[in-house]
C-alpha cells in the first residue's frame, strides 16, 4: 500500500479544489468567447442570488418554496432572536438529534449532527453568522442529483447522479474504531481527522459483524465515498419525482439536489419517499466524477460538458433580460472568497 501522501497526490479526488479546478479556467475563458458573455452563468439562477449560487446563496431561501412533503423541518436562526431556541425548535417539531449548518456555506464546512443541548450551545458559540437547523432525517441512503431546467421550454433534464457512502467500519469484536480505520484502505486516510473531531469514538470496540457509522455527514472532506450512479439516469419515475420537487421553483435552471431515501428501490419508485435537505446553485459539482473508478480525463470531460450547458442556459436567461454580474462585482466576490479559510 502506498503511503497516504502519495495516494492523495495520484488520486485527484483528494486534491485541493483550487488545484483540481485550475484546468477548468481556460475552458471558461473559451466559453466566454463562444457565448460572447463572460458572466452568462450568473443569470441562470436569478431567483437565489446575483451570482446564481456561485458563492452567496441562502440554503434556507432555496428550500423555502419546496413542498413540505419533500423537505425536512427547519429553522433559520439569524442571531437577532432573543427567544429560547429550544422553544422555537420544539414548536416546529425539531428534536435531538438535529443538523446545524451555516445558511451561507459550501463543501460541508461547519455542518454538524447535534445530539444534545451542550453540543448545540457549543456549535452556536463557535460558528458565526446565520444558521440553519434541520431535523435529522434517519434514512439509510443519500444521493446527489444534478439537474437542468430549460429556460424556454421548462423541460427538466437530470445529468448526474452520485450516491454517497458514509465513512463506516465493520467490527471484529476486538479492534477499536481507530484500529479498524487504520486497517481500512480508505478509512486510514481520515484517521487523524477522526481522532481530532471525535475523540470519544476512537477507542470504542465495535462488536463483531456490526457496522459502525464513524462520520454522519456526507461530504468528501469527511471521508464520504462518491459512487457513480448514472446508470439510473433513464429512470422515468425518478425524473418525475425530481420534476415535482422543482415545480414550485421559479428562476432556477441549474443545480444539485442532495436528498435522502431509504434505498435505491425507494428512490426510483413512483411513490417512494425522498427528503431533499439541500439544493445547491451554480457551484454544484457533478459528484459522480469523484467515483474512485473515474479517470481524470472522464471527470474533466463531464465537468466541461456541465459548464458548457450552464453557459448556454445562462445566455438564454440573459437574452430574456436577466442581469449578469459585472466584472467589478465578480472580482469583489473572488476577493472575499480568498479571505475565507481553506475549506478542503
Amino acid at each position: 500500500m502506498l503511503p497516504n501522501f502519495f495516494r492523495r497526490v495520484i488520486n485527484f479526488e483528494f486534491w485541493p479544489w483550487q488545484l483540481f479546478y485550475f484546468p477548468l479556467y481556460p475552458y471558461l475563458l473559451y466559453l466566454s468567447v463562444k457565448y460572447k458573455n463572460a458572466f452568462a452563468f450568473s443569470a441562470i439562477n436569478s431567483s437565489i442570488s446575483k451570482d446564481s449560487g456561485l458563492f452567496n446563496a441562502s440554503k434556507n431561501l432555496i428550500l423555502k418554496d419546496i413542498e413540505n412533503e419533500y423537505k425536512p423541518k427547519e429553522l433559520l436562526l439569524d442571531r437577532t432572536q432573543d427567544d429560547s431556541i429550544l422553544s422555537k425548535l420544539e414548536s416546529i417539531g425539531i428534536k435531538f438529534p438535529m443538523i446545524c449548518k451555516p445558511n451561507f456555506g459550501e463543501r460541508g464546512i461547519n455542518v454538524e449532527k447535534i445530539v444534545d443541548n451542550v453540543s448545540l450551545d457549543k456549535y452556536l458559540n463557535d460558528v458565526p453568522g446565520p444558521i440553519v437547523i434541520q431535523e435529522f432525517i434517519d434514512l439509510a441512503e443519500e444521493y446527489a442529483i444534478v439537474f437542468f431546467k430549460h429556460p424556454m421550454t421548462g423541460v427538466i433534464d437530470i445529468t448526474s447522479i452520485g450516491q454517497k457512502e458514509f465513512l463506516k467500519v465493520k467490527g471484529d469484536g476486538i479492534s477499536s474504531v481507530k484500529e479498524l480505520l487504520n486497517k481500512d484502505s480508505r478509512g486510514n486516510l481520515y484517521t487523524k481527522t477522526i481522532i481530532e473531531k471525535y475523540p470519544n469514538k476512537i477507542n470504542f470496540v465495535v462488536p463483531e459483524g456490526d457496522i459502525f457509522l464513524v462520520e454522519p455527514i456526507g461530504n468528501h472532506c469527511r471521508g464520504t465515498k462518491f459512487v457513480d450512479r448514472n446508470d439510473l439516469l433513464g429512470n422515468v419515475d425518478l425524473l418525475s419525482k425530481i420534476c415535482n420537487v422543482l415545480l414550485p421553483l421559479k428562476g432556477f435552471h441549474f443545480g444539485r439536489i442532495d436528498l435522502k431515501t431509504e434505498s435505491e428501490e425507494t428512490l426510483i419508485q413512483e411513490d417512494g419517499e425522498i427528503i431533499v435537505f439541500e439544493i445547491n446553485g451554480v457551484h454544484a459539482e457533478p459528484s459522480h466524477i469523484y467515483d474512485p473508478g473515474t479517470s481524470i480525463f472522464k471527470a474533466y470531460k463531464d465537468l466541461y460538458q456541465q459548464w458548457d450547458k450552464i453557459y448556454s442556459y445562462g445566455n438564454m436567461c440573459a437574452k430574456q433580460g436577466i442581469p449578469c454580474l459585472s466584472l467589478g462585482k465578480f472580482i469583489s466576490l473572488i476577493y472575499h472568497k480568498t479571505k475565507e479559510p481553506n475549506d478542503h
